[in-house]
């Protein structure tokens, strides 16, 4: 996986209306599968990374070389989330 697909896949899902007929929403949820399960998470104000799985934080915060070290499953992925976009670590 890309962080130009992933950022790709991130743009359908916010450019998906409420009213999308029901075959456009299913089609961006089949994209949104691609996702990655688990990944992680950099605050935009702290610069902090917390790992994820499933959309729910595995531990607290703690500086990004910190979450490296200790999650070296996530960082060899190459990307992180930091809204709003998929960047690379």
């Amino acid at each position: 996986m890309t962080i130009a697909r992933l950022n790709e896949i991130q743009a359908e899902w916010m450019a998906l209306s409420g009213n999308a007929p029901e075959a456009e929403q299913r089609r961006v949820m089949a994209l949104m599968r691609e996702l990655p399960r688990s990944h992680i998470s950099i605050d935009t104000e702290t610069g902090e990374a917390t790992p994820m799985w499933q959309g729910q934080p595995m531990s607290i915060p703690m500086p990004l070389e910190d979450c490296k070290r200790r999650h070296p499953d996530l960082t060899a992925l190459g990307f992180a989330w930091r809204a709003p976009e998929w960047v690379a670590i």
